[in-house]
């Protein structure tokens, strides 16, 4: 009796599981199609019947899909396929509805829907409307229903979406050429911004651009100041700020150099040979005469102050050696800057794109401080020579 409980108790339970599984099953089968379903689905026949040519199915299949598969939550096709199948189908007034700037938040509304699955549409729909781009211009050319402004725009247009790297038969040059040429046929027209932003794609360097630069060289005195000093070693750092072709040099220099005599002061002397420092930060503003892609010469004039005498150590050491020091005179300043442009670099003043390079900077200044006002015995000039490595930039911006 208790075999033949258990018996029954494991039919019936077979039984109820198989009963689950058939249920299941024709859940299953009884299913309504899912969305990403559905749009793989439309995606092949729209593949299928472009392949053969059948226009006006493409066109009931491409409809389906965008009215009744397509929601806030589903992409049925990207907008690259929508309007070269429109320029298949000839509706160009879609077209022309989708040749507009798009704002943020309707390009957010696109890109957070889920795009289809993987396939050959796109790249088939391009590679055969390159093919086939003299026949579909033909076509629109010759609609009645669009106006001469339309027909241009929409050949434009189309060799806008059909221009690439593996597409020779049409670049960037000649798409700005032909932008700007339906820019000034069709001035204010309804389609400019799109074209603007989009077709013509022209950039051109800023008007503004920043130089840093680090330099060493050679600084030779002249008259009674060579009698006084050993010619100086400059150290510095020079920053630059550009406007079109003219320059405004910001330019810090120190240079070492040492006394050639004892010099009288109350607490005693100070001793020949001793280090000495020339302090003479500059301000001058240059033209550039010349901008080829290996040189930049730019002269340019100005002011520097200069101060000279013992190092900023000794007069912390002792005070009275600040009667030894020529203190800072405004001095006229002149000369010529010629860079050597090394190689192009990007990220120097910007993320973005820029027009920048490395450079070697070549350059003579003058100046005459005219110490012989103030002091007696220090007349005379400096000739300055130096030689720098650094970086030039102005940022790309785009021609609209």
């Amino acid at each position: 009796m208790k075999a033949l409980y258990l018996t029954l108790l494991l039919l019936l339970a077979a039984s109820h599981h198989y009963a689950q599984q058939t249920d299941l099953k024709r859940e299953l089968l009884e299913m309504e199609e899912s969305k990403p379903e559905l749009i793989s689905r439309g995606r092949r026949l729209l593949l299928d019947r472009f392949e053969n040519r059948d226009i006006s199915k493409m066109a009931e299949v491409k409809t389906f899909l965008l009215n009744e598969v397509e929601d806030k939550n589903y992409l049925a096709l990207f907008l690259i396929e929508r309007v070269l199948i429109s320029y298949w189908t000839g509706d160009y007034q879609e077209v022309l509805g989708h040749s507009h700037l798009m704002d943020q938040e309707e390009i957010m509304l696109i890109t957070q829907k889920i795009a289809p699955m993987g396939d050959l549409l796109a790249k088939t729909l391009l590679t055969e409307s390159r093919k086939e781009q003299p026949i579909l211009a033909s076509k629109l050319k010759n609609n009645p229903e669009l106006s001469a402004m339309e027909k241009d725009f929409l050949a434009l247009n189309l060799l806008y979406l059909l221009e690439g790297p593996d597409y020779p038969e049409i670049s960037q040059e000649e798409l700005n050429f032909l932008a700007d040429k339906f820019l000034s046929s069709y001035p204010g027209n309804a389609y400019e911004a799109y074209t603007r932003e989009y077709i013509r794609q022209r950039f051109e360097p800023s008007k503004w651009g920043f130089t840093a630069e680090f330099f060493t060289g050679y600084g030779r005195y002249t008259d009674q100041l060579s009698s006084e000093f050993k010619n100086s070693i400059p150290f510095g750092i020079a920053f630059d700020i550009i406007y079109t072709d003219w320059v405004l040099f910001l330019r810090n220099y120190i240079g070492i150099t040492r006394n050639k005599h004892d010099v009288p002061i109350s607490s005693g002397v100070w001793p020949a040979y001793s280090q000495a420092r020339m302090f003479l930060p500059e301000l001058s503003i240059g033209y550039q005469v010349t901008d080829s892609p290996r040189l930049a010469i730019t002269p340019f004039a100005g002011f520097a102050w200069m101060d000279l005498g013992p190092t900023p150590y000794d007069l912390q050491q002792n005070q009275s050696l600040s009667e030894a020091t020529l203190t800072f005179r405004r001095t006229p300043t002149v000369g010529l800057n010629v860079d050597v442009k090394m190689g192009n670099v990007n990220g120097l003043i910007s993320q973005g794109q820029e027009h920048s390079y490395w450079f070697m900077r070549l350059r003579y200044a003058y100046q005459t401080p005219h110490y012989e006002r103030k002091y007696n015995g220090y007349a005379g000039s400096l000739h300055n020579f130096t030689i720098g490595v650094g970086g030039t930039g102005r940022r790309i911006k785009k021609v609209h």
